[in-house]
């Protein structure tokens, strides 16, 4: 969980010539135990703590 930090600046530091860059893509890969028939991956995910479960208007 990076908190308060902006998204922007978290990922100028990755992103950096002189920062902790990789020859590699940057990735992250979540693996759920769910009531699945397997377990479950997935990469680059995000998770709202708050979401707004409210109807949206119709457009």
């Amino acid at each position: 969980m990076k908190g308060s930090l902006h998204t922007d600046e978290l990922m100028a530091a990755v992103v950096a010539r002189d920062g902790v860059c990789a020859p590699r893509a940057a990735s992250a890969t979540y693996l759920m135990d769910a009531v699945l028939s397997a377990p479950a991956a997935q990469t680059d995910a995000a998770v709202n703590v708050a979401p707004d479960v409210s109807p949206r208007p119709a457009e």
